[in-house]
């Protein structure tokens, strides 16, 4: 954990920092911590015959390597981080424990499936160093941030911190919404995987989905 993370001194941008004070004042906190269950999906490429292209697909990517999961409630992407058996799963959400104030740097359980943090996406993601992480984002939609400049804040931070040849995806996610459109009108050094083309195998889900490569 600490190999990821900046030095504990770093200090956040005011902008970033007033950003993330508003969202913790917002007065729909029911509406925003909202238990979604969009990591399920991703499952099928475990144990559906059909994904086995589709697994090798991020087997190749994420084995090994560390997996951020940004709102990832109750840790639904667990099994799948696990059986693809990535470096180290870290789950990032605000609410994990209402009674524990919101913590970038503190682990507040951790285990042989990966480990919890109660911080802001945002916060976190801003402290980690350029390239290090791979990251997942699903159901963290207009209803867990609704702040355009939160998300394209956010967006541009998990693209910093990607590694090389490392992945983005998710569903449900303005966020990835975002990255989408700034690769429409960016060169970049990430590109859009088209997950059916290339491997033969759409997970199916009633919402949008996105994977983004870091290729450079």
């Amino acid at each position: 954990m600490e190999r990821l993370m900046q030095e504990p001194e770093t200090v956040l941008q005011p902008e970033y920092a007033a950003l993330i004070r508003q969202q913790d004042e917002r007065p729909d906190q029911k509406v925003r911590f909202k238990d979604t269950i969009y990591s399920e999906d991703w499952a099928s490429v475990l144990w559906q015959e059909p994904a086995k292209e589709a697994r090798r697909f991020f087997e190749e990517r994420l084995t090994g390597k560390p997996l951020v999961d940004l709102g990832g409630g109750i840790g639904w992407m667990t099994g799948f981080a696990n059986e693809l058996r990535v470096g180290k799963y870290i789950n990032v959400d605000r609410n994990h424990h209402k009674d524990l104030p919101s913590d970038p740097h503190k682990i507040i359980n951790s285990g042989p499936l990966g480990i919890n943090i109660q911080a802001d996406m945002l916060d976190f993601v801003a402290r980690l160093k350029d390239g290090v992480a791979n990251f997942a984002i699903n159901g963290v939609n207009q209803e867990a941030i609704n702040d355009e400049r939160y998300v394209e804040a956010l967006a541009k931070e998990v693209m910093r911190a990607t590694q090389n040849g490392g992945l983005i995806f998710g569903i449900r996610s303005g966020v990835l919404a975002k990255i989408s459109r700034t690769l429409d009108n960016e060169n970049s050094a990430f590109r859009e995987v088209d997950l059916g083309k290339e491997t033969g195998f759409r997970v199916k889900t009633r919402s949008s989905q996105y994977i983004f490569e870091r290729t450079a």
